[in-house]
């Protein structure tokens, strides 16, 4: 997804955010935990019991090994999702034998592993719940009263969480860091002070630096062979 999101630091260096406004669509990133149950061989589950973090689920309590496997697992299932406290964070769905369990809520605290020692392994054996990253959110746009800070942003969740890249397209070059598509860009204070471009000529580099503040952009360029001594080429900027 790609949005916006423009920050007003109050006073000339920054500090907190005081918002007048927020409009656009906000990013809200986060991920639910995940694990599972399976039941193995209910006949060795009668009297045990299992647990869910603080939670103790007895069976012949709770819930009842009878039948064959399959129908154990859903009333295990059909347990977690009526017990009190904990049928608010965790979901089950029972399939077959496997139990899936999912939270309810998008938080690193519900991601727990089971204790082997408080499990009737064999008998049973799990998955322990893990992948849950509490929700933050950026909104789409916010002003304020002082110079914003435009950051445009591309959200996506990765492999171990939210990755955030402040890159994106700016038309205004106001301040921050934007692409046009060909140049990656750093404005302070709508001056543009450095980039990088994607298609540099042969002796040229992708970088172009500032002269001073306010005085332009120079390419560095690539001196003679051994210009910086045997083996090294100078980096140069024309003269002005």
């Amino acid at each position: 997804m790609n949005e916006y999101i423009k920050i007003n630091p109050v006073g000339g260096s920054g500090g907190s955010i005081a918002p007048n406004s927020i409009t656009g669509n906000d990013i809200t990133l986060g991920s639910f935990a995940t694990g599972s149950l399976t039941v193995v061989d209910y006949t060795n589950l009668i009297g045990t019991y299992i647990v869910l973090g603080p939670y103790y689920l007895n069976e012949g309590v709770e819930w009842t090994a009878a039948t064959d496997n399959d129908t154990t697992a859903l009333s295990i299932a059909n347990a977690i999702n009526i017990y009190p406290n904990l049928s608010a964070q965790v979901t089950a769905v029972a399939n077959a034998n496997v139990i899936a369990l999912t939270a309810l809520v998008k938080s690193e605290y519900l991601n727990f592993a089971f204790d082997p020692g408080q499990m009737p392994a064999p008998y049973m054996t799990w998955v322990d719940m893990t992948g849950g990253v509490g929700d933050f959110t950026f909104p789409g746009y916010i002003t304020g009263n002082y110079l914003g800070i435009t950051l445009p942003v591309y959200a996506e969740q990765g492999p171990i969480g939210p990755t955030i890249k402040f890159v994106g397209i700016d038309p205004n070059y106001t301040q921050g860091i934007y692409s046009n598509g060909t140049e990656l860009c750093f404005s302070v204070q709508l001056t543009e002070i450095g980039k990088f471009i994607n298609s540099p000529n042969t002796d040229e580099s992708s970088l172009f630096i500032a002269e001073g503040y306010g005085g332009g952009l120079w390419q560095v360029v690539m001196g003679a062979n051994d210009s910086g001594g045997t083996g090294y080429r100078m980096l140069r900027i024309l003269n002005k």
